[in-house]
């Protein structure tokens, strides 16, 4: 695959590039080394970029802020959600903001930054509702619910986990 990248960015087939890119990603992730799944990825979405591909770009952002939470480097896996995120927004594909905003809410829980989790919270919830995500919604209140617990807000988390089981009961 290495050797067909090469060919493809000679020939400036930037759709080639595109998919020998992606299956590097994948061969180097899986089996070699993690880093250079990320360094593929990353040259992936200077493809996704090139080419004005905006929504695979806000994918593979992700993905590569998944790698980043792997390799436990949490700055780098946030600033690659923030940006999926605001790619996401921008184009109004809030499946894909909302799933950035998760997996960043969720990274502050892990790393116990949890006044910055009830913020990415509340703008889940804004994602959320926009896209009618309900089962999301209820997660995200959920969350919020273990969180102020963490913090002994035991008032605002008793409304959180009121309003989590609203929309439950409303789900069946």
């Amino acid at each position: 695959y290495q050797e067909l990248l090469n060919i493809a960015r000679l020939e400036k087939d930037y759709l080639a590039e595109g998919i020998y890119l992606r299956q590097l990603a994948e061969i180097s992730q899986g089996i070699v080394n993690p880093e250079n799944g990320i360094k593929y990825k990353q040259e992936l979405a200077e493809n996704y970029l090139k080419n004005q591909n905006l929504l695979n770009l806000a994918i593979i952002k992700i993905a590569i802020g998944d790698d980043y939470k792997t390799l436990k480097k949490p700055e780098e896996s946030a600033k690659f959600y923030q940006e999926a995120f605001t790619l996401g927004w921008s184009l109004k594909q809030y499946s894909i903001a909302g799933d950035a905003l998760d997996k960043l809410g969720i990274l502050y829980q892990e790393y116990e930054q949890l006044d910055s989790a009830v913020i990415i919270y509340q703008e889940l919830i804004k994602v959320q509702q926009l896209s009618y995500n309900y089962y999301g919604l209820m997660n995200t209140y959920d969350y919020m619910g273990i969180i102020y617990s963490k913090k002994q807000d035991y008032s605002l988390a008793l409304q959180s986990y009121e309003k989590a089981l609203e929309i439950a009961r409303s789900l069946s």
